[in-house]
């Protein structure tokens, strides 16, 4: 018998997006998403794979039922209770904000803390876009580049610049 055996090693990547969500279990070529738990366990009462939740009418049995399950040999994402996918994202909310006008460099000073009320954490880079008005057409001031991390539930305190426009 030949103990060393050489074959094929595959690693597949986005170059461009992240991947959605999915779960971590991949248990065998007959693969479904419920009949083994993301712990490895076996359930003792699979759930049934053409189970529907309401649609957007809140009623079962109506066309816009949603069927999350009703696949086979396909990679599962995150549901929520409702059978709609579930996609953490983190949300960054200003509490504050300070501005400061610098004669020596022309520009203002924004000190803006930042608390993630998300799912997951933020990794640096990231954009904030400063506008003239609400309406941001055509009304772009700068987009500035954060270059620090915020974790989930954490608040950090941001600091960047504008240019003085008319």
């Amino acid at each position: 018998m030949n103990d060393s055996q050489t074959g094929p090693l595959r690693i597949y990547k986005s170059t461009t997006f992240p991947w959605a969500p999915a779960r971590k279990v991949w248990n065998q070529y007959a693969y479904n998403v419920v009949n083994v738990n993301d712990d490895l366990t076996i359930p003792q009462y699979q759930l049934n794979l053409a189970v529907a939740f309401p649609g957007p009418d809140g009623i079962v049995g109506t066309d816009d039922d949603i069927r999350p399950y009703n696949n086979f040999l396909q990679q599962s994402t995150i549901y929520n209770s409702q059978g709609i996918p579930f996609f953490p994202a983190a949300d960054l909310v200003a509490t504050t904000s300070m501005a400061v006008y610098e004669k020596s460099t022309d520009q203002i000073k924004i000190t803006l803390p930042v608390c993630n009320q998300g799912d997951v954490g933020i990794t640096a880079p990231w954009y904030i876009s400063t506008y003239k008005v609400k309406t941001p057409a055509d009304s772009l001031i700068a987009v500035s580049t954060i270059n620090l991390p915020v974790a989930r539930d954490a608040t950090e305190n941001i600091t960047y610049y504008l240019p003085v426009t008319d």
